[in-house]
């Protein structure tokens, strides 16, 4: 997801950082354009490696500002396609444990997802998380008796729960879109 992210600052003509965050912890709002951020294809749930970004709804009043909410939220919600499906293996988490440099350098697009989910997501402030995942997955055969340490965490991001409602009106459409467009394409 971090190339829909580099496409947005490299493209659009987009205010400092601070405006942008600011944009993204705001309220959600309604009329914003649906994005399927998939740049680079989908590397999940329907794994279509053909699958390009796609913007819908857009006009000529959709500000870059928009855009770049719009693209954030697309892809808080591709990560909400994942969990649903995990969900219905697991059921409901009572937290969510996020990593990875996106999820490091934009702390809204975490609020997103808590709020799209009604999960608390919790940030793991661990560099180099994927080799924590794979170390813990060796441990039980090298050294069966240690226990793993704990990764270290951030502030968890608590949902918003008049935001839950909104989330799940943009996933419809999402899903929707999805449908139409890329599912199609595999």
């Amino acid at each position: 997801m971090g190339r829909a992210v580099s496409w947005l600052e490299a493209t659009l003509r987009l205010p400092p950082a601070d405006e942008l965050d600011a944009a993204l912890a705001a309220d959600p709002a309604p009329g914003l354009p649906v994005v399927l951020p998939w740049f680079s294809g989908e590397r999940s749930t329907g794994w279509v490696g053909e699958a390009r970004g796609v913007f819908h709804r857009v006009s000529a009043a959709t500000t870059p500002v928009e855009l770049y909410r719009a693209t954030i939220e697309g892809v808080a919600l591709s990560y909400v396609r994942i969990l649903r499906e995990l969900i219905a293996v697991t059921g409901q988490p009572r937290e969510i444990v996020a990593t990875g440099h996106v999820a490091a350098t934009l702390p809204s697009l975490l609020q997103m997802v808590a709020d799209a989910v009604g999960v608390p997501v919790v940030p793991l402030t661990l560099k180099r998380s994927t080799l924590r995942g794979t170390a813990l997955s060796t441990l039980p055969f090298l050294a069966p008796d240690a226990e793993a340490a704990p990764a270290p965490k951030g502030e968890p991001f608590v949902p918003h729960p008049d935001r839950l409602n909104y989330y799940h009106r943009r996933m419809e459409r999402f899903g929707i879109l999805y449908d139409k467009v890329i599912a199609h394409a595999n």
